[in-house]
């Protein structure tokens, strides 16, 4: 099969966050604020609106992590 006849990959669409949506986010981040003393999110690297609505949120970057897919061998 040569490259031009390969099956082109579709880009993966991203969720729109909706106000309402972001609201409700915002609202069990406080609550959940004030009855524990870290709440961790994993978030993808390439997922911007994500990082962008946490860290208007107050979240910071702690570290970095890896994500990897494995096979089982034949």
């Amino acid at each position: 099969m040569s490259v031009e006849n390969m099956p082109k990959k579709k880009p993966r669409l991203r969720r729109q966050f909706t106000l309402d949506f972001k609201a409700e986010i915002a609202a069990l981040c406080r609550r959940l604020g004030s009855a524990v003393d870290h709440i961790g999110l994993h978030v993808r690297a390439d997922n911007a609106t994500a990082i962008g609505l946490y860290r208007r949120l107050g979240f910071t970057d702690i570290t970095d992590f890896t994500e990897a897919t494995h096979a089982a061998l034949a």
